[in-house]
């Protein structure tokens, strides 16, 4: 599916599902991620059509990332879904909380300070 080119902001979250043969799988995937509250999201799908599987498909995600337009990524496979309908608020509200983005760290945290030298 390419990207929904309604939005014209860049949407929160780019969620990519990869897919092998499996579209009963896909379209339970799929309605579980149009389920939830928040719409800013994108959903792209990836069809495995040579069966490269899951360590082979990392060598296309170059490829693929060209069409993920989301300030972040959140990749779920055919066979899984999003069992929480506010995920995606809920990411919104844990990096508010942060005040920052995640993954890098608060300075004040020693876990996090830079390493020295």
């Amino acid at each position: 599916m390419p990207p929904n080119p309604s939005k014209l902001s860049q949407p929160f979250l780019s969620i990519l599902t990869t897919t092998y043969k499996r579209p009963r799988m896909l379209e339970i995937c799929k309605a579980s991620v149009q389920e939830q509250t928040d719409p800013d999201f994108q959903h792209y799908d990836w069809e495995d059509k040579i069966g490269v599987g899951i360590e082979g498909q990392y060598g296309y995600y170059p490829q693929i990332g060209e069409h993920l337009t989301g300030k972040y990524i959140l990749v779920l496979n055919d066979d899984d879904v999003l069992a929480d309908l506010d995920l995606i608020a809920g990411l919104k509200r844990i990096i508010a909380t942060l005040g920052q983005e995640p993954g890098r760290g608060r300075p004040e945290d020693e876990m996090y300070a830079a390493p020295p030298g």
